[in-house]
């Protein structure tokens, strides 16, 4: 599929898809439950069609097509790990860049503090780099450059000095 060479199947389900996970964890048996609307794995990606639908309504929220594709092109390189494949000579900057911010929202998120610049980001970003790659991948395509600069909805202020490479966490 064009650009995402180790792609090789699409699958749509009309529906959210309801995972049935039963796991034993140190002699302990897990029955969980869990909703999908996406999800990449390597060479397949699922899309649930009536989360498209829904999110075509409100283009500002989140995007299951941009996110589960910001995963396959994460996986180009044979690694999960919010970077897509670049030129060599532009790594340094973007794992610099990239990761430099996914520690300062992470670390904003675990502590529970108000959250600045980023305020309009979904907190699901800060599970890891890959998802903080995804979600950021959906708010680059679906939400405007000036909601972005305005904080979108929600924003508090804060001591600019953390969000500026300051000392402040």
């Amino acid at each position: 599929y064009f650009c995402y060479e180790s792609l090789k199947y699409i699958y749509v389900y009309p529906h959210t898809i309801i995972v049935n996970n039963k796991s034993i964890q140190n002699y302990i048996a897990k029955n969980e439950t869990y909703l999908i609307s996406g999800e990449a794995v390597g060479e397949s990606v699922i899309i649930a069609w009536d989360e498209v639908k829904k999110e075509l309504k409100h283009l500002k929220e989140h995007n299951v097509i941009i996110h589960e594709f910001a995963h396959e092109l994460d996986f180009e390189e044979g690694e999960i790990n919010g970077i897509p494949p670049i030129q060599k000579n532009q790594f340094q900057e973007w794992t610099k860049i990239m990761y430099n911010e996914f520690e300062k929202f992470h670390q904003k998120t675990l502590k529970n503090r108000m959250l600045g610049k980023y305020s309009f980001i979904d907190k699901y970003a800060a599970t890891n780099k890959a998802e903080f790659f995804a979600v950021m991948s959906e708010y680059y395509f679906n939400k405007p450059k000036s909601e972005e600069d305005s904080g979108g909805s929600g924003s508090n202020s804060e001591d600019s000095s953390e969000d500026s490479g300051g000392s402040g966490n």
